[in-house]
């Protein structure tokens, strides 16, 4: 008998722990921007990519992921807080509701494809004082929670987490554009 109540107190404790975990992620959305990050470098890894995270481009300008290959470069915002999310893809702010349908409280954020948009900018700013051209860019916004996005004109710039993956192992990627992936990696750890 005592190797049964052992045995239900091991999985009533996993149990416990798999359901606080879940209510954790989603109460403290910061811990899950950390899973993009992880797409983009189990897939970049296995193809020779190289990724980096939180790259400070210029004062104020920052992504939240930056993936090299031959293929070019990624550029990727997250969009990480809890809570519908409304906006237009031109918009330099977007609104972020958080509570019940009637009861929402609004806030403005920074747009993050506005923020992708300035770290394209300040990198090919960048690549062209390196005398590096013709690398292609992507940028893109990364929803890190389930949250609900109602942004105008998402032509393929928001994805969710499970069509980043899909997006990551993409055949475009495998493309060759002659970038050189140290180059460009050294001059943005710089």
């Amino acid at each position: 008998m005592n190797i049964f109540y052992i045995t239900l107190g091991i999985l009533l404790l996993i149990v416990a722990l798999v359901v606080g975990t879940k209510f954790y992620r989603k109460k403290y959305s910061h811990t899950t921007k950390k899973g993009a990050t992880k797409v983009f470098k189990r897939s970049g890894t296995l193809k020779g990519f190289k990724t980096l995270s939180n790259v400070t481009l210029a004062d104020g300008v920052i992504a939240d992921q930056i993936m090299v290959g031959p293929f070019g470069v990624m550029i990727a915002c997250d969009l990480h807080q809890t809570g519908k999310i409304y906006g237009d893809l031109e918009s330099k702010e977007w609104i972020l509701a958080v509570g019940e349908d009637g009861k929402e409280e609004k806030t403005r954020i920074d747009s993050p494809l506005a923020m992708a948009r300035m770290c394209e900018k300040e990198l090919r700013s960048k690549l062209a004082k390196a005398k590096i051209y013709s690398v292609p860019i992507e940028i893109m916004v990364v929803k890190t929670q389930n949250q609900a996005c109602y942004i105008t004109g998402t032509s393929g710039l928001v994805y969710d987490m499970k069509q980043l993956k899909e997006l990551v192992n993409r055949v475009k990627y495998e493309k060759d554009n002659k970038v050189n992936v140290d180059t460009v990696i050294t001059m943005l750890s710089d």
